[in-house]
């Protein structure tokens, strides 16, 4: 489908990693796999039963995805080490906080990551970069840094999934949305780009300048698909922050990947209403983790008139319809109005992941839907 040829049904990618991962461990312990990221069946999370249903315990991850014949998507994380020349970078680690700091001639930075309540997740509760001074630590920060692929983790992921799913090789943020996520935070950043302008715009040429140097490295990789991953929301990056410095940065990377080969995306599992008309400018071939109302602010037919030509979508049925008594019946009526609106540029999917107390049975309720199994709704029904 992304290269452009004909497909004879919708396909149908539901991400259910977070969902295994809970029902395998849930009071058992911490085996910390991102969302998105492959289980592999060597993994030890495979033997425990948790609350794992009876009739899936003896399946592995990708055994499962095997027993329903669902498209397998799958992030390909930590694909490249990153080492330091120079400064000290350390990790002080307890219970429900993680601390970073960097060492260097210059002053050092702090950056705290608190564990979210019932989560192996954390968020940053203390950036790094405190005002613009601190630009000037960063910057020799990254002078210091060296990048090595690990082309061998790339190709034993691909070919472990093999002709189940696909995979994506990630790219933590463009460097305006580093800057806002990662290093300075959106109250921080504002006030400088406010105030001092020229210093922050400065440092993003040469963050991007360091950004290349992965895209660059992604461009030789064995991986077919490239994904900028910005979780991308206009609450955060507004649409004219979103026009100024996203959309440069992304058509460079884009057309970087497209001349060796790569097909590109961007994952957008936010509020995007107001960046969708800007959608066609940003050179990607696909959008990765759209989900519309009621879990974003915008509709499926919004999502639809702002792509471009050849551009195809993840878009989900949203995640939240998954953990409530709604009926099979309004689910395979969201499914069907997302594939009728979108047509063949859709990758359907629960948008856009399976929560860890969704319904897997109406996971598999969709894959009957896409596969045929399940009567379609005609008007009639509707009414």
């Amino acid at each position: 489908m992304l290269e452009g040829e004909e497909v004879d049904h919708t396909p149908f990618y539901p991400d259910i990693s977070m969902w295994y991962k809970y029902h395998r461990t849930e009071g058992m312990g911490d085996f910390s796999f991102l969302p998105g990221q492959l289980i592999p069946d060597k993994s030890d999370i495979h033997k425990l039963n948790g609350i794992m249903p009876e009739e899936y315990r003896e399946m592995t991850y990708l055994e499962l995805y095997r027993y329903f014949d669902f498209g397998l998507p799958v992030h390909i994380y930590y694909w490249y080490k990153e080492t330091y020349e120079g400064i000290t970078y350390k990790i002080e680690q307890s219970k429900d906080k993680k601390v970073e700091i960097y060492e260097t001639p210059v002053g050092n930075l702090r950056r705290v990551k608190t564990r979210s309540s019932g989560s192996d997740s954390y968020v940053i509760t203390e950036y790094p970069i405190k005002s613009v001074k601190d630009l000037t630590i960063m910057k020799y920060v990254l002078k210091s840094r060296n990048v090595e692929a690990n082309y061998g983790r790339v190709n034993e992921i691909i070919n472990e999934i093999g002709d189940q799913g696909v995979a994506d090789l990630v790219i933590t943020r463009s460097p305006f949305g580093k800057l806002a996520h990662e290093w300075m935070g959106l109250v921080i950043l504002v006030y400088a780009l406010t105030d001092q302008k020229r210093e922050v715009l400065k440092f993003l040429e040469e963050l991007q300048e360091f950004d290349l140097e992965t895209i660059n490295l992604a461009a030789e990789s064995p991986a077919k698909i490239v994904i900028i991953g910005d979780n991308m929301d206009e609450y955060l990056v507004s649409p004219p922050y979103f026009q100024e410095y996203c959309i440069p940065f992304y058509r460079i990377a884009n057309d970087i990947l497209h001349k060796a080969g790569k097909k590109t995306s961007v994952h957008m599992d936010g509020n995007i209403r107001n960046l969708l008309p800007m959608i066609k400018k940003t050179g990607f071939d696909f959008l990765d983790g759209t989900t519309p109302s009621p879990i974003n602010n915008y509709e499926v037919e919004d999502l639809s008139i702002s792509l471009g030509k050849d551009m195809k979508v993840y878009c989900g049925v949203p995640s939240s319809l998954f953990t409530t008594d709604v009926s099979d019946f309004e689910i395979i009526c969201f499914a069907e109005r997302i594939i009728n609106t979108l047509g063949d540029r859709v990758i359907l999917n629960v948008g856009d992941i399976l929560p860890p107390n969704g319904d897997i049975n109406k996971v598999i309720l969709l894959n009957k839907l896409v596969n045929g199994h399940v009567a379609k709704i005609g008007f009639n029904d509707l009414i």
